[in-house]
């Protein structure tokens, strides 16, 4: 899972062609699974740069604020602070920003002077990569757009952890090399970053074999980013 979601955090930085996708991620698993440790451990090894987090707030609270999204990951702690519902504007203008790769919203507010009504566009750049955690799975239209990974509950799983817990409780924590986070830095600078998988027709055929849903073409978009993860 800290792989995977060091992938999805890096595929901020990837040149997005028309319908290509950074690796957006959902952390999915119950209570004490170990989700949020696992993002915590990634931003750790992530410039402050690298992304926007969003612990909690209302469904709208990303439109009106006023950090760049812009080869960026927003972080938001607890997919309940995302905007619910399938018929939400709020959550359109989610679902426009991982898919389109920049949001759009637009709201009537009052002017002081007239007091007649105006339309107010707002607009975020991107590619910008969503990754939060859940217990549960989204809804149908977020769900597709978001690589689903379920963090393991198995009995062995819980003592591998329960024995990292006691290291560190005896021998405390390192902190990450700088050179990992120079690194990210530096390939912050630099972005986007064109790059083209050379064997994604033989991929794709592979692929093709086993589809049964529409859904397939997005999982295959984020399969190609993940590729450009980790050659990037």
């Amino acid at each position: 899972p800290a792989i995977i979601t060091y992938l999805s955090v890096t595929s901020r930085l990837i040149a997005m062609r028309p319908g290509a996708m950074p690796v957006h991620l959902l952390l999915l698993g119950v209570p004490s699974a170990g989700k949020s440790y696992t993002l915590q451990i990634v931003l750790r090894l992530m410039p402050d740069g690298a992304f926007h987090t969003i612990d909690a707030g209302s469904p709208r609270v990303l439109i009106y604020d006023t950090a760049e999204l812009k080869n960026k990951a927003l972080i938001f702690g607890e997919a309940d602070s995302l905007p619910a519902g399938e018929d939400n504007p709020a959550a359109s203008a989610v679902r426009n920003l991982l898919q389109d790769h920049f949001l759009h919203y637009k709201v009537t507010v009052s002017d002081p002077e007239t007091g007649s009504y105006t339309v107010l566009s707002i607009r975020k750049d991107g590619p910008t990569v969503l990754v939060t955690t859940a217990v549960r799975s989204l809804g149908d239209q977020l769900n597709s757009r978001l690589f689903v990974l379920e963090l393991s509950e198995d009995p062995q799983q819980i003592a591998d952890a329960l024995d990292t817990q006691a290291d560190l409780e005896l021998w405390g924590t390192t902190d990450p090399d700088p050179g990992l986070i120079a690194f990210q830095e530096y390939l912050q600078a630099l972005a986007p970053w064109d790059v083209v998988v050379p064997f994604a027709k033989e991929l794709s055929n592979a692929v093709k074999q086993t589809a049964s849903a529409p859904r397939i073409l997005r999982d295959w978009q984020r399969l190609l980013s993940l590729i450009k993860a980790v050659t990037i």
